[in-house]
């Protein structure tokens, strides 16, 4: 069992490695300039070239990529272009509500998942059971995007129930739909398995 644990760490790496250059590589293939998009068309030269020296955008791709690489293993995420606050901190500040609407997903997709798999394996082969594989099979065809749109205009446009947008005050009432939508699609695979 630790060989194969060794065996599959050791064939991450790699794959590690080819996602981080290629994720690397595609922020500087999308057309446009960014140091242009920062400061604007009508910036002067001498205004561009100094952002892109301090950016590190006037090195060729391998350095930066170098430079990048071995900055975010130190745990530099570096600093946003657009805020020129350092990414790390705008992830922790974000992480709270992240792992809120986790945990609401998780326990939503737990009870629903689990309870319509245990009742379907109780009458296997049952309508129950044929009832609750089809219900899923056709769930499970409908993109989360679709199934959250759907959530959003009913309870929260049409009959306003809960709120469609924000975090507000930071109740859980705000976290009941995302949590719930992201949870009942989530519990159709479990429901499945």
């Amino acid at each position: 069992m630790l060989w194969f644990c060794v065996r599959r760490l050791a064939a991450s790496v790699p794959v590690l490695f080819a996602v981080s250059l290629v994720t690397f590589s595609l922020v500087y293939l999308v057309p446009g300039d960014p140091v242009k998009t920062l400061v604007g068309e009508r910036a002067s030269p001498e205004t561009i070239a100094n952002l892109r020296r301090e950016l590190g955008l006037d090195l060729p791709l391998h350095e930066r990529y170098l430079s990048w690489l071995s900055r975010v293993l130190s745990g530099d995420l570096g600093r946003s272009w657009v805020t020129g606050r350092p990414v790390a901190e705008s992830i922790a500040a974000r992480f709270p509500v992240t792992l809120r609407l986790a945990l609401t997903a998780f326990a939503v997709s737990t009870v629903v998942g689990v309870g319509l798999g245990v009742h379907s394996a109780m009458r296997h082969g049952g309508v129950a059971d044929h009832v609750i594989r089809v219900a899923l099979l056709l769930a499970g065809s409908v993109p989360v995007f679709v199934m959250a749109t759907v959530a959003m205009y009913t309870f929260g446009v049409k009959w306003r129930l809960l709120p469609v947008s924000g975090i507000g005050d930071g109740g859980w009432r705000h976290f009941i739909l995302p949590g719930a939508v992201l949870g009942l699609y989530l519990s159709i695979h479990q429901a499945r398995m």
